[in-house]
């Protein structure tokens, strides 16, 4: 998929490049409202991809990291990603990416 997105820009003068994850590894999409709530095992996984797009592309902003929550309507525990987190953070910070903050949600009701 990276290589597809480079060529697909490749030879445009573009920014900001906003990257974001759309797919999990079993492709699902998690840009979409979900017919059930991602497993633990799918949250980890979509953390992951987070973490090796702000590891390895070439992006100035990452966009809407948690999309997959966007349709939820009540909150999602995610304890056991805290440190998949933290380290996309990290690697933003070090690599100088953007976090993109995307006000949508303060317009739905969610359950705590």
């Amino acid at each position: 998929m990276k290589d597809f997105a480079q060529e697909l820009i490749s030879g445009f003068d573009l920014f900001p490049i906003l990257g974001s994850v759309h797919f999990l590894s079993d492709h699902s999409n998690v840009a979409i409202p979900l017919p059930h709530p991602l497993t633990k095992a799918q949250i980890t996984d979509y953390y992951r991809h987070n973490l090796s797009l702000v590891s390895t592309c070439e992006i100035d902003v990452l966009a809407h990291l948690g999309v997959y929550k966007r349709y939820y309507t009540e909150s999602v525990d995610e304890a056991h990603v805290e440190g998949l987190i933290r380290e996309i953070f990290r690697v933003m910070i070090e690599r100088d990416i953007a976090l993109e903050i995307n006000f949508s949600g303060l317009f739905k009701l969610i359950n705590p």
